[in-house]
């Protein structure tokens, strides 16, 4: 029976790739865990001397015999390997933090006089290193990933009762309102359509095979066919104020795709001890990650696998200039 693992990711002040890695990384592990383990990236931590808020690249907390542990994680992402400096920086900075074990993570490993210094300080090294099954067949090297621009132009309304009727975006026709049978508004049109686009199921064959380009969308909503969770919903027709209301069996959104599409090369890892890394035990599952530049979006995938669960996160966020 696993433990109640969390994860909580607050709006970070600073972040990158790489520490974002190593986050979703330390998340699986503690999912793992038999413990009660809360993993925060960005997490503020307060100096005891100072009563200033602090700032940690990730801390795993957890609850071991009515205790409460933090490991503190922080992150470098540089092209040369981390030297004394950074040891003594870190160690200073989590002096007087609530940090019961720091472990330093470089993505370019660390000197061997950091090695030393850390040592002498109880700080714990990590640093990426090849997974050893690299060359597994079968073993997943690269993905495709798709975005999609949908731009709504208009809706056809099929109610109960009725012909179907048709309204054109952005005029004021996806401005009528929706109604329950005992008239209470709902909303219009115009949210109807909002909601069913950011709802949208991409998992579908059409969504797959999209290529990259522009092209007309259109898709159908069978609101007789909601959950139960999902009341009926009503309109009266065009142009009336005070007439009967319709029961909208089903819409059909049609509008323009502008899908772009770009390949993403995921490199195989483990993170091991910065002590003799290349054959060092693992301390991690291992994983692979990636990141591509897609139109103005930069696109971050992680898959972790650990205890015969393999799983995937993606993240997207504003591609910096």
């Amino acid at each position: 029976m696993r433990g109640g693992a969390r994860y909580r990711k607050p709006v970070p002040k600073r972040t990158n790739a790489f520490q974002e890695v190593v986050a979703i990384v330390h998340q699986h592990l503690a999912d793992l865990s038999e413990q009660d383990t809360t993993v925060t990236e960005s997490k503020m931590l307060i100096d005891a001397v100072s009563g200033q808020e602090r700032e940690v690249d990730t801390c795993v907390e957890a609850l071991v015999a009515g205790q409460r542990i933090v490991i503190s994680i922080e992150c470098r992402d540089h092209a040369r390997p981390q030297t004394i400096g950074f040891i003594e920086e870190m160690k200073s900075k989590h002096e007087f933090l609530p940090t019961n074990r720091l472990l330093l993570v470089s993505s370019s490993g660390f000197t061997a006089s950091a090695r030393a210094r850390a040592k002498d300080h109880n700080i714990g090294l990590v640093q990426p290193g090849p997974d050893l099954r690299s060359e597994v067949e079968g073993k997943l090297n690269r993905v495709w990933v798709k975005s999609f621009a949908l731009s709504p132009r208009r809706i056809k309304v099929n109610l109960e009762g009725q012909l179907e009727g048709e309204g054109a975006l952005p005029e004021n026709d996806l401005g009528d309102e929706l109604f329950l049978s005992d008239g209470t508004q709902m909303g219009s049109l115009r949210e109807l359509v909002e909601a069913a686009i950011t709802g949208l199921n991409v998992d579908n064959d059409a969504m797959r095979d999209a290529l990259e380009g522009e092209g007309e969308f259109e898709v159908g909503l069978d609101l007789m066919a909601a959950p139960d969770a999902v009341p009926p919903l009503y309109l009266r027709r065009k142009g009336s104020v005070t007439g009967p209301l319709h029961r909208v069996r089903s819409a059909v959104i049609l509008g323009r795709a502008s899908v772009k599409v770009a390949p993403m090369d995921l490199t195989s890892a483990v993170l091991r001890s910065a002590d003799h890394a290349a054959s060092a035990e693992p301390v991690s599952p291992p994983y692979a990650h990636g990141r591509v530049v897609l139109g103005d979006k930069e696109v971050l995938f992680v898959v972790t696998e650990g205890d015969g669960d393999s799983r995937t996160q993606m993240r997207v966020k504003p591609a910096t200039k």
